[in-house]
This record gives C-alpha cells, structure tokens and sequence, in this order.
C-alpha cells in the first residue's frame, strides 16, 4: 500500500478476507520508499474476490482507513 505520507508502522495496518476467510500476513514493514507499507502472504491465495481494509496512521497521528478490492482468477 502507497500513502501520501510517511505512516507510522506501529499504528497502520491491513487485512486481507478472501473467499475462505482471512490471508495470514506476514509482519507489515515499510517498502521500497518510506511512504510504502508491504506484508507478504503467507500462504495460497485460491480464486475468487478479496477485500483488503486498511488503516494508516501518519506520524502526525491524523490516521485515515478505507478498504478496496480485488479478484484473483483460475490458474490452468
């Protein structure tokens, strides 16, 4: 996930719920650049629709959430 402002990995975070329930996620860090927070999946992600719900505390301490979503297609 990409922000606007550097966030406060103490006090972001994310979920993953896919068709089978939640992904386990690994730890979330910062990415490449320090407005990047990553977390790798830690497991299959079968077909089907995901929603990821997020929340990004900036170190002002304004945080802002949301969700978004995504699907996944059948592999051949």
């Amino acid at each position: 996930m990409e922000f606007t402002q550097a966030p406060d990995t103490a006090q972001s975070s994310f979920t993953v719920e896919g068709p089978d329930g939640p992904l386990l996620l690994g730890a979330i860090h910062l990415g490449q650049n320090a407005e990047t927070l990553v977390a790798a999946v830690e497991g299959p992600m079968p077909a089907g629709s995901y929603t990821v719900s997020w929340i990004g505390a900036p170190v002002d301490d304004h945080s802002v959430q949301g969700r978004y979503f995504f699907s996944v297609g059948a592999t051949r």
